[in-house]
C-alpha cells in the first residue's frame, strides 16, 4: 500500500511541476528569485521558508519507499535549493521542492 501511495506522490509531483493547476497557497506560492533575496537579506520570509521545505520534503519522505533524507540534513537541503534557484530564478518555490524530492528519490 505504501507503495502505491508514493506512485501518487510521485505522479501528482510531476504534475505539479509540469504546471497543470496544481494550486500552491502561502510560502511555497513565491518564487526562486524571492528565496535568493530573502536568504541574502536574511529575513524571516527565508525562515519560512526552509520550514516549508523541510516540512514538505519530511511529508514526502513519510511516503517514500525509502528515506530519501537519510543522507542529508537541514543546511543540505537548503543548500540544493539554493544552487536550483540561482539557475532558476523564475520557478516557484514549490517547484525547487518538488525537483529536491524527485533527486533525493533516486
Amino acid at each position: 500500500m505504501k507503495n502505491l501511495i508514493w506512485v501518487f506522490v510521485l505522479a501528482s509531483v510531476m504534475v505539479s511541476t509540469s504546471g497543470y493547476g496544481a494550486s500552491v497557497m502561502g510560502v511555497a506560492a513565491g518564487n526562486c528569485e524571492t528565496w535568493t533575496k530573502d536568504k541574502e537579506e536574511d529575513c524571516e520570509a527565508y525562515r519560512f521558508d526552509r520550514v516549508y521545505l523541510i516540512g514538505f520534503l519530511t511529508g514526502v519522505n513519510s511516503l517514500a519507499p525509502k528515506d530519501i533524507m537519510a543522507s542529508t540534513d537541514a543546511e543540505g537541503l537548503t543548500g540544493w535549493i539554493d544552487n536550483y534557484c540561482k539557475e532558476h530564478p523564475l520557478d516557484a518555490i514549490d517547484e525547487a521542492a518538488n525537483a529536491l524530492a524527485l533527486e533525493l528519490n533516486q
